[in-house]
């Protein structure tokens, strides 16, 4: 499989370096984006192709993952099935809800490099 763009959305700096590197080990390129807002402007831009998105849940600002997940199912529907999500902890009952009914895949931290590899194994399926 050659190299896919992942979009990684991550607001712990830590968490989202090991996140970019090991995407790259894996063999795909990863664009970062710390919060909701830059993933968006990453997603509205011409110019990068991105074929899957990894997005944590509790992210530190107005929007969360779910959030962003919304976006793209109006703005760039040909994601959704390309869409996971990741998450430590959910920051309440109605968006663990929302993430379970919307049936997309969930990383939970911590996590391994296998099952992050075999995350975007699955999702980059081709249809």
């Amino acid at each position: 499989m050659e190299p896919k763009t992942i979009l990684v959305v991550e607001d712990n700096d830590i968490m989202g370096t090991f996140l970019e590197k090991v995407v790259g080990i894996i063999g795909h390129v990863p664009v970062f984006a710390s919060c909701v807002t830059n993933a968006i402007a990453i997603l509205e831009e011409k110019d990068v192709a991105v074929d899957a998105i990894l997005s944590d849940v509790d992210l530190e600002e107005n929007a969360t993952g779910y959030d962003l997940f919304d976006w793209v199912i109006v703005n760039r529907p040909e994601l959704r099935s390309k869409f996971a999500f990741m998450t430590g902890r959910y920051p309440s009952e109605k968006i663990r809800k929302a993430i379970e009914d919307s049936a997309r895949p969930v990383l939970d931290k911590p996590f391994t490099v296998s099952k992050l590899r075999e995350l975007l194994a699955d999702l980059l399926v081709e249809e």
